[in-house]
């Protein structure tokens, strides 16, 4: 039981972080994104180009949008994996929390865009694609090793002491999978 108030504990936590980030102005953003670029020795390849987008916000060149994209990726995946493992055996076994981590995820995704409206930030409807992306991707990871957990009695039993895997009162929405 620990581990799911845990689990929510860092979902909200992780949420509050992204609330943050999306309230900071697109130049701090910027240097983050350079910052993450130098540590990996990159540095060289940003380049600010002259055009100007819709939003007013100058182009950046694309290993710059690349970093953005994959830390959307990142932590969305994050966010999906701890509303998984807060939700797990409540709505079922392994699809359906999956199914409803991935909607809840990509619900706070679609409300940081709009949160960004409001920050004087651009909204982006791709970048809601690929925070689902991202959460696709953590939920499959964590599905895959939910999957081996339950099909393997000796790694189901270890993994109980940390992970209530049939916890009480679970299942509400759905029967228990047999």
């Amino acid at each position: 039981m620990i581990f799911r108030k845990l689990a929510w504990f860092f979902s909200f936590l992780c949420m509050a972080f992204l609330f943050f980030m999306s309230s900071r102005p697109i130049e701090q953003s910027r240097e983050d994104s350079a910052r993450v670029m130098a540590l990996f020795g990159m540095a060289d390849l940003v380049e600010y180009g002259d055009e100007v987008n819709e939003y007013g916000h100058i182009i950046l060149s694309q290993a710059h949008i690349m970093i953005r994209k994959y830390a959307h990726v990142a932590i969305y995946g994050t966010l999906a994996v701890l509303y998984f493992g807060s939700l797990y055996g409540y709505f079922g076994k392994i699809i359906p929390t999956a199914i409803i981590s991935l909607l809840l995820a990509t619900l706070y995704g679609a409300t940081d865009e709009i949160h960004q409206i409001f920050s004087n930030r651009g909204a982006s409807v791709s970048d809601v694609f690929i925070n689902a992306l991202g959460a696709i991707i953590g939920l499959s990871i964590i599905s895959v090793i939910f999957f081996a957990i339950e099909k393997t009695p000796r790694a189901k039993k270890i993994f109980s002491y940390v992970y209530d895997f049939d916890p009480p009162g679970g299942n509400l929405l759905w029967k228990k999978s047999v």
